[in-house]
């Protein structure tokens, strides 16, 4: 099995990618033995490194309540900007794992208004 290290002191993001969500991936990975799906999660990180424009943009993760419902949410947060950008909700961490692990550069481009719809 290969080493479920996830390197958080690469700067070379554009799309910065806070360390709280890299922990707690690593950790589910670690935990699942899930190769496939933590080398598809390495592939979105460098997607999101090579998206150019999104050097100002923190993708970060919370645990809490969203419309009245225990989530895992995944934002974007744009630096000097006080609105945070829904990137995805789910009610488990591995389907939001999942949605990030498949997120394409449009979809991530739309929601975050790097291209307008």
């Amino acid at each position: 099995m290969q080493n479920l290290t996830v390197n958080t002191n690469a700067t070379s993001f554009r799309a910065h990618i806070d360390s709280k969500f890299l922990y707690a991936a690593n950790a589910f990975y670690r935990e699942n033995r899930s190769p496939a799906k933590y080398s598809q999660f390495r592939s979105a990180i460098r997607r999101f490194r090579e998206i150019p424009n999104s050097d100002s943009l923190t993708i970060s993760y919370k645990k809490g309540f969203k419309d009245g419902k225990p989530s895992h949410l995944l934002y974007a947060k744009e630096e000097g900007k006080q609105q945070d950008i829904l990137l995805a909700q789910k009610d488990q961490f591995r389907k939001l794992l999942e949605k990030f692990s498949y997120m394409n550069e449009y979809e991530f481009k739309i929601k975050t208004g790097l291209i307008k719809k």
